[in-house]
């Protein structure tokens, strides 16, 4: 029973916890982010063109 009950607490943080970049990797709010996928870094400029 304490199995699956640690098992039923523990998944969720597990999912839904991040590690956020000590280096600021994936910043969006910076003039030349980095650690981008493919797809994020041409979504990334099509807002940047959308918002000027």
């Amino acid at each position: 029973m304490n199995k699956i009950l640690a098992f039923i607490v523990l998944i969720p943080i597990v999912l839904f916890s991040a590690e956020p970049s000590v280096y600021g990797a994936g910043n969006l709010d910076s003039d030349n982010p980095y650690g981008l996928s493919a797809s994020e870094k041409k979504l990334y400029k099509i807002v940047k063109v959308l918002n000027r």
